[in-house]
């Protein structure tokens, strides 16, 4: 039983990361899909080639949702009592950081470049949550967590919505794809799963 309970937030994640690699927008040739990262990816150049806040405002929320997974998924493990678990635990938690990274030869431009400074601040917050949020056990961290996904949500929404309009602005018309509506409702689905407290 218990078993069963502690894999429920691996299967959640396995959904959430299936979800945000699916596309986000898509163009009726089917040639031009995009999911978050790409559209994250798209957004930067946008930002550093027009000096566009908005753009690298809409990259930043395109990105968060790693980082919201990130702390999603320890808050829901961070009871885990067998070592296995805590083994698979924090290599999953470590993967996810790294993913938020930017490329390794970007590392030492992170000061000079905006694009680089986001990803990498992004994946020392995400380090730092996981952290604090194992570290120190509060009933106050479920709303933590709500908070997180909720500006998710709205940032996503955002993101989108600068995204289409960028795209239009192109002459491109896109339409918006499953992946950001699916991960919308996976992210509030972790209200249904077991905590690690409880299994």
């Amino acid at each position: 039983m218990n078993t069963h309970r502690n894999m429920w937030p691996y299967l959640w994640l396995a959904i959430a990361l299936i979800a945000y690699s699916l596309p986000w927008q898509w163009h009726t040739t089917h040639t031009l899909t995009l999911n978050a990262y790409d559209l994250a990816e798209w957004q930067s150049v946008l930002a550093s080639s027009q000096d566009s806040l908005a753009a690298l405002v809409a990259s930043l929320s395109l990105r968060l949702p790693l980082l919201v997974m990130t702390v999603v998924f320890a808050y829901l493990t961070r009871g885990a009592a067998d070592n296995l678990h805590l083994i698979a635990r924090w290599i999953i938690i470590g993967l996810l950081v790294i993913a938020q990274l930017p490329p390794l030869t970007a590392l030492t431009s992170i000061f000079r470049d905006a694009n680089n400074a986001q990803q990498f601040t992004l994946a020392g917050l995400s380090l730092l949550m996981v952290i604090g949020i194992s570290l120190r056990k509060s009933p106050a961290d479920k709303w933590l967590v709500i908070g997180l996904v909720t500006i998710f949500v709205i940032g996503g929404l955002f993101g989108i919505a600068q995204t289409m309009a960028a795209f239009n602005g192109l002459g491109i018309t896109v339409m918006i794809g499953a992946g950001g509506v699916l991960l919308a409702g996976v992210m509030w689905g972790f209200l249904l799963i077991p905590h690690g407290e409880a299994a």
